[in-house]
Order: C-alpha cells, then sequence, then structure tokens
C-alpha cells in the first residue's frame, strides 16, 4: 500500500478530535510524532483485532482520512481477553495499540503506543500477531496502560510520575525507542537495519517493527549499541535518553502500599494467587528497626489492591501479622500463608497496644494486646493463640496460629476476603493442616 505524509505540517491533536463513537465503535487517528510535532498519516489500513488463543479475530477495518483519522464498528465492546488495533504504514513499518478488555471510545495510534505494546505483550508476540492465554493478556494489558495513555498516545502519567519519570530509564527509553520508529517511517532503510539488529539468536527477521520491538523486549541485551545509534535519527519524542543504556529493558516501579501510614519497606518474598494479585511479606517500618505488622497486596497492574469484587484491602494488618520474612505461598485451596518471623517484646506490643498478638517469648508463652478488630481469641492447649474469620459460606478466610516459639503462620483466602465486621465466630481446629502440595515456611 501507499501513503503520503503532509510534508510541512505540523498538527497538534487533543483528545477531544477523536472522542466521537458509538458505544459499539472505535474512533481514532494514526500520525508518526508525539512530544515535539504530529503529523497525521493519511491512507494508512487500520484494523481492530481481538486476541485469542491462536490467530486474532478480525473485529472490523477502515482506512485512515486525509487528516489521520478513522472509525470502525465492532460486533461487541467487551472481550473475555483484549482488544488491538494495527496499522499498516508500510514497508515493514507497523504501529500498534493494545485497548485492553473493554473497547474505548478512542485512540492514538503511534510510535510511543507501539513500544508499549512491543513491550506489555512481548511474550505473547512471537509469530507476527498478539495471541495468547487470555488472563496472561489481560495482565499485559494492564501493563501496557502503565507505558501509555493510549487515548491520546503520551506517556502514561505512571511513567510520567515518581518513583518512575526520571527516577529510571524507562520514560527516556520508550521515547527513545519511538524515536527509532519516527526514523523508519522517514528512510526504510533504518527499518531494515532494525529489523536485522532485533533478529533472535535461534529465529527469523522480524517482517514487523512491532515484532522488532517486542524482539527486543525478550533480548534487550543485544545489539544495544547499535540500536542506541538508530534511535538517534529522530527527535519527535522529548527528552529521550542522554546516554546509551546498559540494555533496552523497560521497567515500572511501584511504591504504593495502599496506605501512607503503612509504606512499603524491606519486601522479603512474593506469590501470585489465581487473580494475579501479587502478596507480599512487608517485614519493617520505614525508617525504624521495627518489624511490620502488614502484608502488601498489589493488583496485576502494580497498582494496590483495594477491595474491588471481594478482594483484599491493601495493607492487609491484623492477625498476628509480624515481619514475614521470605516465609510465603499458597496452597492449593486458593489460602496465603506467611510465616511470621518479625521481632518485639510483649511489653513493647503491650504499650503501643494493636491487633491480636502473634508473639512469644523465650517460655513459649502467648502475649495478647488488644483486638481492636473485635474478633474473639481463644487460647490453645499449645501455648498459642488462635483466630480464624469465615467469610458468610463458613469458609475460614483469616487465620493466625502459633506453631513454636519463634513462628506462626497466617492464613489468608484471597477470594472470600471480607470484612472484620461481616464476619461471624466459627472454629478453627489446632493444630492447622497444612494441605498436601503445599511448601509452607517456617522461620
Amino acid at each position: 500500500m501507499t501513503w503520503v505524509l503532509l510534508a510541512g505540517a505540523t498538527v497538534l491533536l487533543t483528545p477531544g478530535e477523536v472522542l466521537s463513537a458509538s458505544p459499539r465503535s472505535l474512533s481514532g487517528v494514526v500520525q508518526t510524532g508525539g512530544t515535539t510535532s504530529r503529523q497525521p498519516l493519511p491512507h494508512v489500513d487500520v484494523t481492530l483485532f481481538e486476541a485469542t488463543a491462536a490467530r486474532p479475530t478480525v473485529l472490523g477495518s477502515a482506512t485512515t482520512d486525509a487528516s489521520g483519522h478513522f472509525t470502525i464498528n465492532s460486533p461487541h465492546d467487551t472481550s473475555s481477553s483484549i482488544f488491538y488495533v494495527s496499522a499498516d504504514i508500510g514497508a515493514g513499518v507497523e504501529f500498534v495499540a493494545v485497548l485492553g478488555p473493554d473497547l474505548p471510545a478512542a485512540v492514538t495510534i503511534n510510535e510511543l503506543t507501539t513500544v508499549a505494546a512491543g513491550y506489555s505483550m512481548a511474550q505473547f508476540y512471537k509469530t507476527g500477531v498478539i495471541s495468547g492465554n487470555s488472563f496472561g493478556l489481560q495482565i499485559g494489558a494492564g501493563m501496557n496502560d502503565n507505558i501509555v495513555a493510549s487515548a491520546t498516545g503520551e506517556s502514561s502519567p505512571v511513567l510520567l510520575a515518581s518513583p518512575n519519570a526520571d527516577q529510571t530509564n524507562s520514560l527516556r527509553s520508550t521515547r527513545s525507542l519511538a524515536n527509532l520508529l519516527g526514523a523508519c517511517v522517514r528512510d526504510r532503510r533504518v527499518t531494515r537495519d532494525f529489523f536485522l539488529l532485533t533478529k533472535p539468536p535461534r529465529g527469523r527477521v522480524p517482517r514487523t517493527t512491532a515484532e522488532a520491538l517486542a524482539n527486543l523486549a525478550r533480548n534487550p541485551g543485544e545489539n544495544v549499541e547499535q540500536i542506541y545509534g538508530l534511535t538517534q535519527l529522530s527527535d519527535l519524542y522529548s527528552p529521550p535518553l542522554v546516554r546509551m543504556p546498559d540494555a533496552w529493558t523497560v521497567t515500572v516501579k511501584v511504591n504504593d502500599s495502599g496506605d501512607d501510614a503503612s509504606p512499603i519497606g524491606g519486601l522479603g518474598n512474593l506469590v501470585f494467587d489465581a487473580r494475579g494479585y501479587a502478596w507480599i511479606t512487608n517485614n519493617v517500618v520505614q525508617g525504624t528497626p521495627r518489624s511490620s505488622r502488614t502484608m502488601i497486596v498489589l493488583k496485576p497492574n502494580g497498582k494496590p489492591a483495594d477491595g474491588t469484587n471481594g478482594t483484599a484491602v491493601s495493607p492487609v494488618t491484623g492477625g498476628g501479622l509480624l515481619g514475614g520474612g521470605y516465609g510465603i505461598t499458597i496452597d492449593p485451596q486458593g489460602s496465603v500463608w506467611e510465616g511470621n518471623f518479625g521481632w518485639e517484646s510483649a511489653r513493647a506490643a503491650s504499650q503501643r497496644g494493636g491487633e491480636m498478638e502473634a508473639c512469644l517469648n523465650s517460655q513459649g508463652q502467648a502475649h495478647r494486646s488488644r483486638d481492636p478488630m473485635g474478633t474473639r481469641a481463644a487460647r490453645s492447649g499449645h501455648k498459642g493463640w488462635q483466630r480464624t474469620r469465615p467469610a458468610t459460606s463458613g469458609s475460614p478466610v483469616l487465620a493466625i496460629t502459633v506453631c513454636t516459639c519463634s513462628s506462626a503462620a497466617i492464613r489468608i483466602n484471597p477470594r472470600v476476603f471480607r470484612s472484620m465486621t461481616e464476619a461471624a465466630p466459627s472454629t478453627l481446629h489446632w493444630p492447622p493442616t497444612v494441605p498436601p502440595g503445599s511448601r509452607m515456611a517456617v522461620a
């Protein structure tokens, strides 16, 4: 196909210019350039896909008008997988934008959205198309949103703010790679060189720029210097990298625990549940020698869990959590177990107050401070405290049992997590039975 670049034109498009769309249609613009100048790309073929485990399903297509705009009607606006859109610029240059499981009203397709798609979908972009497990694809789409805002084609608020921005290389790396794609639009020789530099060690030469970026994300240490040289052939996105990186990696840092009063500190280990949520041992209170009494729970996109659909609210507190060390696992029933490796004297705990303790002194005697949640604790014959918090189904969802004089286990069922105030008393048998197949770490 052929296309004509509007020479000498600099067109600044605002999100409002592409927001007119019915619930089952997608309106957008295909353009080259970002932070310094933007030029629409007319007569470009655009295709809307729904990713599957095999070949993606084509939902509709359109060709951009003289101002780079298009509208595509879709048979549906939600997916059990994800939507994505591809623009064939020509001569192997392909722009892509990942849309996620819900079809948005508007999208901007440019170099930066293509960089974000290549990195967020790297493990699903190995055959020239995006395909794979729907759950994994949706997690990847969430990470795509951490890199770029697909509606505007600009860097995402996550990447623009601390602890990212210029505190890591990622923001500038994505813009440098976007500059490389901008050079590909203008010079086929750059595209050819980029393809050769991103050929996998035991694979074929990529056929499109989107595929080449996915190869680069999987092999970020290959041909770093030569690729950096190509990024300097265009300046459409600023600020770029000012020096060659060690590798073409893109990372997104997170530091939000969900509560500024309980910041992330001394993370030890983590596990992922069936929803893709990360459960993380949080070992110390920042700036102090004290053990933390919280567990961090993050959504698949790195944001703190907020209780949506019965999930946990991060940070998780109570139940005797006290510096879990490295001990955390998920059993076959989906419950999370965390070791108790923390330190704090019974006297200090009593003076400070707080939830039920899981602390034992040198004689193996348990100390119990006040229980602000209003739950009941029963003294067992094994010199420990046990506590359970059932869901409405009657299945225990949070329990702590002191196993020895220096360790404990906290059991949390993330699938039926409910507030303490909704819980009704139930019985937890002592000692707990660790289900076969689980590997509970005990300090």
